[in-house]
């Protein structure tokens, strides 16, 4: 599993398109009379409907491109700004990625924050990215995974009793 760092701002808005995206500012938050600023978005607005669409398009558009020969298990394991997918073949894992962040870096969407339940992975990754340390924990889709048990531990949830009626 990885991340794509800042992957809303790398998606540029065409000039002619910012004007969809624009916002006020006040210039003097303590001044009650001070003059409203419009600015205008450059990049993709997070928490827009179309937003999750746009850097998925656009990573599609990349992705048909490529000559990877794991292009369609890349792109079929993408989810909005992350990837995640499963493999038993160790030197698959590390084809993926290795290509994974190859062909993420070309379209100027590096991946950061890997996580695997394969130490030799998990060793590579430590060394490419000497300023991180893969987590024993993480959450996949809000479900903590244990990479080192490779397990997945739902949160149980009592259910609340309390104003039901009977019919």
């Amino acid at each position: 599993m990885a991340d794509i760092s800042k992957a809303f701002l790398r998606v540029g808005l065409q000039e002619k398109d910012r004007n969809y995206t624009k916002f006020l500012w006040i210039k003097d938050p303590n001044d009650p009379n001070s003059e409203l600023i419009t600015y205008r978005f450059a990049s993709v607005l997070f928490g827009a409907t179309s937003s999750p669409f746009l850097p998925q398009a656009t990573l599609e558009m990349h992705l048909k491109k490529s000559n990877s020969l794991n292009i369609t298990e890349i792109s079929n394991n993408l989810y909005v700004d992350n990837i995640q997918g499963t493999t038993s073949s160790e030197n698959k894992l590390l084809n993926i990625y290795y290509e994974t962040n190859r062909e993420l870096m070309g379209a100027n969407m590096p991946l950061q924050l890997w996580v695997s339940n394969n130490g030799k992975l998990n060793q590579l990754i430590e060394t490419d990215f000497p300023d991180y340390r893969v987590p024993e924990k993480t959450k996949v889709l809000g479900i903590e995974w244990n990479t080192t048990a490779d397990q997945l531990k739902i949160k149980s949830v009592e259910p609340d009793i309390t104003n039901l009626t009977m019919r």
